[in-house]
Parts: C-alpha cells; structure tokens; sequence
C-alpha cells in the first residue's frame, strides 16, 4: 500500500482548519484528485449530512464528499484509510441515504486506491484512482442513469446497514 502525503492545515474546499480526524488526509487527498480533474469547488460538498428516521430513531447520515452535476446528486465518495472490501457495502447504504434523488455512483477509497461503484445494483465498476470519474464522465454516466428515489424499503435497510457500519468505532491507530 502507497503512503498519504502530509495533509495541509486547512480544507482544500472548504478553507476550514483540519480537525485531525483519521479520514481526512484520505479526504484532503481525494478533494485535491477531484479540483484537478475539473470539479470545482461548488460541485463538491464537503461532509454533508440528511436527517433522517428509522422508527423512532433520528439518524443523521454524513458523506465525505458529495459531488452534484447541474443540480443533480452524482457521486458520493467515502475516503477512509484501510480496506476498500470492507467498505462498500457502507458506501452504498451512505449513497442511497444522502439525497433523494440518490446518487447513482460512489467511490469507496483509501486514497491510494478506489472503487467506483453502481449504487443502484453494487457493482464495482472499476478499479483504481483512475475509475474516479471527471466532470465530463460523470456528466455521461448520468445521462445514461435517470433520478431515482428509493422506496421506503430501500431507505430503511439502507439505514439499517449505515446504523451497523457507524457503530463500528476504532481508536485514531485504527490498522485493520
């Protein structure tokens, strides 16, 4: 596995200080990866959050990186350090609970590597930092996947695999 360079104090995006967080020289790096292949700043947004209920239960779910095309939801990117295998089925629930319409495509990466993957069916689609798309690919990859709202079944199992994944806590050495 490659190594993460030093991460900058502030937010590439957003200009706000580093907290520090484990996820975020992931995050830092994968913003920067996205600035160059043409996003801008206004198409990504930096770890927002929906509010949702399961039952009785609020849930807020929180995406690193959501990137829009023309409005729209498009890609929803879960930047942590680790295995990749471990965390697509998070990212799908993540992709399918942050906007409605859902995004159609997530990436799950570590920031040396990257799946970009189908949300609606979970099929990885490529490998690589490469797989993570540009605007114009993105813009194409759209094109070809209508807006699609989840049934109330969908939502709920969706938050149930995200609720499952976010009680998983690890300590800032996390190495597994």
């Amino acid at each position: 596995m490659g190594y993460l360079p030093h991460p900058p104090d502030n937010d590439p995006i957003t200009g706000s200080p580093l907290t520090g967080h484990e996820d975020e020289p992931v995050r830092v790096v994968i913003e920067g990866l996205l600035l160059k292949r043409g996003f801008t700043a206004a198409d990504i947004a930096v770890e927002p959050t929906r509010h949702l209920h399961l039952g009785d239960e609020a849930v807020t779910v929180k995406v690193d990186l959501l990137v829009s095309r023309r409005g729209r939801p498009a890609l929803v990117v879960r930047c942590a350090p680790g295995s990749l295998a471990s965390r697509i089925q998070e990212t799908i629930a993540r992709a399918r609970l942050i906007a409605e319409p859902w995004a159609p495509l997530a990436v799950s990466t570590n920031g040396v590597d990257a799946r970009l993957i189908e949300v609606a069916d979970g099929r990885t689609l490529a490998k690589g930092l490469q797989a993570i798309p540009g605007p114009e690919e993105l813009d194409a990859a759209l094109a070809d996947r209508p807006p699609r709202r989840p049934t109330p079944a969908e939502t709920e199992k969706a938050l149930r695999v995200y609720l499952a994944y976010a009680a998983f806590k690890c300590p800032t050495d996390c190495t597994f």
